[in-house]
């Protein structure tokens, strides 16, 4: 024999037998475009297990239900064990005895107790039933009935979604044994709105910073911010560096002498991204501005090695040769640079990457073959030496040595 339970008031009125059955709401995800909530049941046991639902969800504000989703249909069998009866709005020919249309678990509006309810509305009637041949095609005893759809409408504050059974009219929740058990649950939806940018850097169109252990700092802007995602780099608007919850950031490793460098900061939460300005700084300089050369420097796009240790004595590369400073590596980069024009030294590198214009030791920046016969003249006379007996270069016009 089939057993067909529809939720109906008469004769349900019974002694309350809950026993561990618990139906509730459960919050799916953060996302809010629509909010997910899921209906579930969970505890019952196969004892006295749900046989229908009747159920009364309400929203707190303005916010509507869009859509009733998951929902599965039919009679329940081992391959579609479900509660896919929907009291309200099956069809069935009354010939044939067949069900020609299982309809959904909304509540028929021109019932008693379900007007204005029903799918973009801010209240769902729900009905849910089993039919089923023999226990092993019986519903199961934990599942998930459906799950809502749920859009903000203009609700300027969360909302609370509750969920009570309909006792009036339906019969609220039916047990296996006919009695009646109660359903009370609520889930509470935050409408994120996208954060306000990001704001008040530490360092934006600053000239000096430091190379090492320079830190970035930043207020978060306004409004739930969950990460900030961080862009860092010498071009606009900086490589993705990925995201994080701190305010603070701090480039790893050496930063570049006399560099532009650029970040930004994206603020981000369940609602959306906030794309932030793009800052950025100067690092500070080897070279002082107040060098008689700094300009010609500048021009040359302020190579590294005009503020290494040793360069005005002819070592050109910044290395040491067995603890020589000057180098047959230097005469290598010295014969590449000789006699050469300006214009050519200032992109013209050795075969280990050092620059030409390195060569030039007296920094001479009237002469239009820089690397020149004077430069030589200060090679050959510390070309081989022991570091001792090659004296570093005068200091005052240096913030810090390259090398």
């Amino acid at each position: 024999m089939k057993k067909l339970i529809f939720v109906l008031a008469i004769a349900l009125i019974a002694s309350q037998s809950f026993g561990a059955l618990s139906v509730y709401l459960e919050r799916q995800g953060t996302g809010t475009t629509p909010a997910l909530v899921a209906v579930k049941y969970s505890g019952a046991g196969t004892t006295n297990p749900p046989r229908a639902f009747a159920l009364d969800i309400t929203s707190s504000n303005a916010a509507q239900f869009s859509a009733v989703a998951g929902v599965k249909k039919g009679e329940s069998t081992a391959a579609n064990a479900c509660y896919g009866i929907f009291p309200a709005k099956i069809n069935i020919d009354t010939v044939a005895g067949t069900v020609t249309s299982y309809g959904d678990p909304n509540a028929d509006t021109a019932d008693p107790g379900a007007t204005g309810t029903g799918i973009n509305t801010s209240h769902l009637m729900l009905e849910f039933a089993s039919l089923y041949y023999g226990e092993v095609n019986a519903p199961p005893v934990d599942g998930t009935l459906c799950t809502l759809s749920v859009i903000q409408n203009g609700a300027s504050t969360a909302t609370t979604i509750s969920m009570a059974g309909e006792n009036t009219y339906r019969g609220g929740l039916v047990l296996k044994d006919g009695t009646q058990g109660t359903i009370s649950s609520s889930v509470v939806i935050n409408w994120a709105t996208a954060p306000g940018p990001a704001t008040n850097p530490n360092h934006n169109g600053d000239v000096g910073v430091a190379r090492i252990g320079a830190s970035l700092t930043w207020t978060a802007g306004t409004g739930t911010v969950d990460a900030h995602g961080v862009y860092f780099g010498t071009a606009s608007p900086g490589t993705y560096i990925g995201t994080q919850a701190g305010t603070s950031y701090a480039p790893t490793g050496t930063l570049k002498q006399g560099k532009v460098y650029y970040w930004r900061i994206d603020e981000i939460n369940t609602a959306g991204t906030t794309t932030g300005s793009i800052w950025s700084f100067t690092v500070q300089e080897c070279l002082k501005t107040t060098d008689t050369g700094y300009s010609y420097w500048k021009f040359l796009g302020k190579p590294d090695c005009w503020c290494f240790r040793r360069q005005c004595r002819g070592d050109s590369t910044g290395t040491d040769t067995l603890s020589k400073p000057v180098a047959s590596n230097d005469f290598t980069n010295f014969q590449l640079g000789f006699n050469k024009a300006t214009t050519i030294l200032s992109n013209l590198k050795d075969t280990n990457g050092f620059y030409a214009i390195c060569a030039d030791y007296t920094h001479s920046v009237t002469l239009g073959k820089p690397v020149a016969s004077n430069d030589f003249t200060i090679f050959q006379s510390y070309f081989s030496k022991a570091r001792t007996s090659v004296p570093e270069c005068a200091s005052t016009q240096i913030n810090f040595w390259m090398n």
